[in-house]
């Protein structure tokens, strides 16, 4: 219901309003807006939505304390809306059950310590990762040298030097340094996984995200909708 009440606000003559605003906030008041009256109208709407979550997560948990919503809740909100794409409702909701579930439930095992049973399955393991690493590093070059293209610098015999951006340099570097880590754990005698640990799970929550960043640099959704999509599609049908 709540999502089907912000839905028509936001295609309401207000919600016309609000999106000129997060566009161009000079070319809203030119236009007419009353830009003090519409943020203070969008605030109290999204306050009236918040505490409508804070009543059902009550419920959920049967209990509330203060102690529960720190400063890192913040930016966990923000994180969730830029992922999904700002503008977009469909988006928000993907991206915050995409949030949960990565940083929560399917890498959890990650703070588990494992001991591999013999040798073939850590040779197997490390291929594996080796070829994810290989993978990401390749499509971040891919992408780079595609937006990039026909930038590209002469050196030496008539070769040509791809032209990357910092990043691309980076992604490379960090690649280099994953797949030499990788080696050594191959030659150690060692069958623990050394990063399996308490916390290892944030740090490949943190390379989602960046990855996501990167490739997505408006978001999953970006100001589209799920029936957007649809659409798009059966227009190219």
């Amino acid at each position: 219901v709540c999502i089907w009440v912000i839905t028509l606000i936001i295609n309401s003559t207000y919600g016309r309003a609000f999106k000129a605003i997060r566009d161009d906030e000079v070319a809203a008041e030119a236009m007419g807006i009353n830009l003090a009256n519409h943020k203070r109208m969008s605030f109290i709407i999204s306050s009236f939505f918040a505490g409508i979550s804070g009543a059902m997560l009550a419920m959920y948990q049967a209990s509330i304390q203060a102690t529960i919503f720190k400063a890192a809740m913040t930016y966990e909100i923000l994180l969730i809306v830029v992922l999904g794409g700002i503008g977009s409702i469909s988006g928000s909701i993907i991206a915050a059950f995409l949030f949960v579930g990565s940083s929560e439930w399917w890498l959890r095992s990650l703070d588990n310590t494992t001991v591999l049973p013999n040798f073939n399955a850590k040779l197997l393991l490390v291929i594996i990762f080796a070829a994810v690493v290989v993978g990401v590093v390749s499509l971040v070059v891919y992408k780079q040298n595609k937006a990039q293209k026909g930038r590209s610098a002469a050196v030496g015999r008539g070769r040509k030097l791809l032209a990357l951006k910092p990043s691309g340099v980076i992604t490379i570097v960090v690649g280099a340094l994953v797949l030499l880590g990788d080696l050594l754990f191959l030659i150690s005698p060692d069958l623990q996984l050394p990063l399996l640990r308490s916390g290892f799970r944030m740090v490949v929550f943190s390379v989602i995200v960046m990855i996501v960043v990167l490739f997505f640099s408006r978001g999953l959704m970006g100001d589209r909708e799920l029936p957007d999509l649809f659409r798009t599609r059966h227009k190219r049908l």
